[in-house]
């Protein structure tokens, strides 16, 4: 074992936790654990696995978080496959020490909170999967600095906010799915965005303009009916508190009226007392 350096175990029906012991006989530096009954959570000895490059863990049951020490393979440049688990929680910000990688692939999981901003110093990155989950939070800006990234899909989460304009300015994506997402605002036309299809939006449906090959409604027409909405509303107002207005001098012209009727009667009425009694 001591000359280790590939263990594949996938496709199995391997049940029970990831045994912590696992990296005490190295070098391993492609581990496949994938498509098992894997359960448990994922032990923070396996980080010391220094010598990783790459690690696949996907398709088992594993659960809670992440460790915080997954910085600690620092040699991974493959592939960090955890996919299809139930893994919870944020995604640890020491995600950002993995610069040597290249794909990674968190779908189908249950990260929540925002993606941390450390994830642009993943600069290596060409594959980046992060859809399925319950992210949050604008799209992260620090993608940005991600220059080499050719494939990203944040569909399936709760991100909202605008598509920033950066997106079709990075010189190699070819694939972007932003689909089903609680995204608003104004799509961009130039750059890469001009080869996007409909596919890469849809299921937000704050979103408009683009170019003409994503379907979505031009904002113009969407700006127009705000603003016949609100004429409407004004003219509403004004005829509301026009009417209000009215009645409230004719109530207050009606109270004058009577109240000098009866003061006219009234004296009236002792002149025809006195003349009496004179």
């Amino acid at each position: 074992m001591t000359n280790l350096g590939l263990l594949n175990l996938c496709n199995n029906l391997i049940s029970g936790s990831i045994p912590p012991s696992l990296c005490n006989s190295p070098p391993l530096r492609y581990l496949y654990l994938s498509y098992n009954r894997l359960s448990g959570k994922i032990p923070t000895e396996l980080t010391q696995c220094s010598l990783l490059l790459l690690l696949d863990l996907s398709h088992n049951r594993l659960q809670g978080r992440v460790p915080s020490q997954i910085g600690l393979l620092s040699n991974l440049a493959l592939s960090l496959n955890l996919s299809n688990n139930n893994l919870a929680g944020q995604i640890p910000e020491t995600i950002g020490k993995l610069v040597q990688l290249e794909a990674i692939d968190l779908s189908k999981n249950n990260f929540s909170g925002v993606v941390p901003s450390s994830i642009g110093g993943c600069i290596s990155l060409e594959y980046l999967n992060f859809s399925s989950n319950m992210l949050q939070g604008p799209l992260p800006e620090s993608l940005k600095r991600i220059t080499d990234l050719k494939s990203l899909d944040l569909s399936y989460n709760q991100f909202n906010g605008t598509i920033p304009a950066w997106i079709g300015v990075m010189k190699v994506i070819t694939t972007l799915n932003l689909s089903y997402n609680r995204l608003s605002g104004e799509v961009p036309k130039t750059g890469k965005f001009e080869n996007f299809s409909s596919s890469s939006f849809i299921g937000n449906v704050g979103l408009c303009g683009g170019s003409s090959k994503m379907g979505l409604h031009p904002c113009d027409i969407q700006h127009k009916k705000h603003k016949i909405n609100k004429k409407a509303l004004f003219v509403v107002l004004v005829v509301i508190l026009g009417c209000s207005f009215f009645l409230l001098v004719a109530i207050v012209i009606r109270l004058l009226f009577f109240k000098k009727s009866s003061t006219e009667e009234e004296s009236a009425m002792l002149s025809s007392i006195s003349d009496t009694h004179g």
